[in-house]
């Protein structure tokens, strides 16, 4: 309606006064929302939360608003509304080694398989903080910790790890919490003494791209960061 349009004209030129994004870029934003569904009062709550998150990690408000949009069209509600993904995001660049660009390169590498096994975005989040001093670049880490999340559910890993004593699931079948599972995981593996036949006892649960992400992971379990 012009009543609506007036009001997105309004808060473009507002925001672009509060944050140094220019006014264009903030329509911008807002109009890419609208064209890939959401409504006028969700896309008006959602971008001033763009607009810090753009300001807070030296990006672009188009870069912004998609990792916003890319979250929640995955998580939906579970990755809680734009602020608090934006608190998450800035938490994690604020302790890790990436700038915001990067890390969010790194998530986008394994949000959609973490998902599906309903880990919660803070914790994942959290997990690709503690996989950075890991690996030479944000891809590399993102695509690694895919590769382990994916096999996760493969049923020869599920098999291997029941039969050193590590429990993948909950009683209702639900994937255990991810840190409890490495932190079992590097009991069971504590007898042995060789780096090498470690690596490769782990490899060939996770393959070749997911266990140096298993191993990062198995001797963080008890640093994560909270996010």
């Amino acid at each position: 309606t012009q009543a609506e349009f007036e009001s997105m004209r309004q808060s473009a030129l507002d925001l672009s006064t509060e944050f140094p994004i220019a006014a264009t870029a903030v329509a911008d934003s807002m109009y890419l929302m609208i064209s890939v569904g959401y409504d006028y009062q969700d896309m008006m709550s959602t971008i001033p939360d763009a607009a810090r998150l753009a300001t807070a990690g030296s990006m672009e408000m188009a870069e912004a608003t998609n990792s916003l949009i890319n979250v929640m069209g995955i998580y939906g509600d579970r990755a809680g509304d734009a602020a608090e993904i934006s608190k998450v995001f800035a938490n994690a660049v604020g302790v890790g080694k990436y700038e915001m660009g990067d890390f969010m390169t790194e998530m986008m590498k394994n949000i959609g398989s973490a998902n599906q096994l309903n880990i919660a975005f803070s914790d994942l989040a959290a997990y690709n903080v503690a996989l950075q001093n890991s690996f030479t670049s944000a891809e590399e880490a993102g695509t690694s910790f895919n590769a382990t999340l994916i096999k996760l559910t493969d049923p020869a890993t599920v098999q291997t790890m029941e039969e050193m004593g590590v429990s993948i699931s909950n009683t209702d079948g639900s994937l255990r919490d991810l840190t409890d599972i490495m932190a079992d995981l590097q009991v069971a593996l504590s007898g042995v003494t060789g780096d090498a036949e470690r690596a490769a006892i782990v490899q060939q649960m996770f393959g070749t791209y997911g266990q140096r992400a298993a191993l990062a992971l198995m001797n963080q379990a008890d640093a994560l960061p909270k996010l």
